[in-house]
């Protein structure tokens, strides 16, 4: 069932009533005005569809995939030209969770909100590989390429369900 709004200026065949195609050029001030209304209306919604849309579900990627896209969007959360790391306060940046003076895709805001949930895959990407003798790297909350190589090879592919309770 449709719900319209009220014009009780309008008579019940306007052709506005009913929400149908204005015509070109409406005939008196009301008109006008409610014309003025639901274009400016539509195009409220439109602009909070397109924000909200822009913004990907990852939370659904494998882990794999998730620190793929960590090493697409590498060059974009380390903060300095030629950063050969990122650490998780540039991830927290981008992901909204600290203010920040830098801007983000929208993408890689996604990306960084979703590996700071998974705590685990985030712990295993800042020790990583390093150069102490067990080969593995320091948790210093902080990683480089090399880590991410290192886990995409090993992380798991399957992808993440989220079930839904009623």
């Amino acid at each position: 069932m449709t719900l319209y709004p009220l014009h009780f200026n309008l008579p019940p065949n306007s052709p506005s009533y009913k929400g149908e195609k204005e015509a070109d050029a409406p005939q008196d001030s009301i008109q006008i005005q409610h014309a003025a209304y639901t274009s400016t209306s539509s195009l409220e919604t439109r602009a909070k569809r397109s924000t909200t849309e822009q913004k990907p579900q990852v939370w659904s990627y494998s882990d794999k995939e998730l620190l793929q896209e960590v090493k697409k969007h590498f060059d974009e959360y380390a903060a300095g030209q030629g950063d050969e790391y990122v650490n998780f306060k540039e991830l927290k940046e981008a992901a909204g969770q600290v203010p920040t003076t830098r801007t983000f895709s929208p993408k890689a805001s996604a990306i960084a909100e979703e590996i700071l949930k998974r705590t685990e895959l985030l712990n295993q990407l800042d020790i990583g590989v390093g150069w102490t003798l067990s080969g593995r790297g320091l948790q210093d909350e902080r990683f480089d390429h090399d880590n991410l190589d290192y886990l995409i090879t090993y992380a798991s592919d399957h992808r993440r369900v989220r079930f839904i309770s009623r």
